[in-house]
């Protein structure tokens, strides 16, 4: 028990400070325009919490709450895999979507000095990200009804 609220506590840490960091080496190797795309990113990515509607958090008390009977664990996991099926399908049209409309984005939405090859391959790689990040959101639903929170503390150390 020490062990894991000493590693989730570190990885809490670890994940606020490492950014304040590296901020401000970052807007000094790349500049306030391209650190601007990353910023536009973050700010993606904390709009992906609304297109989960709730649903991790229901499958979050499901698991782990029929997690020692296994058939309802079973058939848990069962409406769990059918939902992924969704959040797959989203995540690869959201990738879709801002891949296939990274001309325009790049072009008329974003008012910005760089380069528009640059702009329009930057936002194509947001998009993979986006797409990725949101698949990992449901992902971690199962974690956490797991109660595996050290697992997905190193995978949050892994990406910051």
């Amino acid at each position: 028990m020490k062990k894991k609220m000493l590693i989730l506590y570190c990885s809490q840490i670890y994940r606020t400070i490492l950014p304040l960091l590296f901020i401000p080496l970052t807007i000094a190797i790349l500049g306030p325009e391209q650190y601007g795309l990353i910023s536009f990113m973050t700010m993606l990515l904390s709009f992906l919490a609304l297109l989960d509607a709730g649903v991790s958090g229901t499958f979050i008390r499901m698991i782990s709450i029929h997690r020692n009977n296994i058939l309802e664990f079973c058939s848990v996991i069962k409406l769990y895999n059918r939902a992924l099926g969704v959040f797959l399908f989203i995540s690869i049209l959201l990738f879709l979507f801002i891949y296939n409309f990274s001309d325009v984005i790049s072009s008329q939405w974003l008012n910005t000095s760089i380069d528009y090859e640059t702009t329009k391959n930057a936002i194509e790689i947001i998009g993979f990200v986006l797409g990725v990040y949101y698949l990992k959101l449901y992902i971690c639903s199962f974690f956490y009804g797991v109660e595996k929170q050290v697992v997905i503390s190193v995978w949050g150390c892994i990406y910051t």
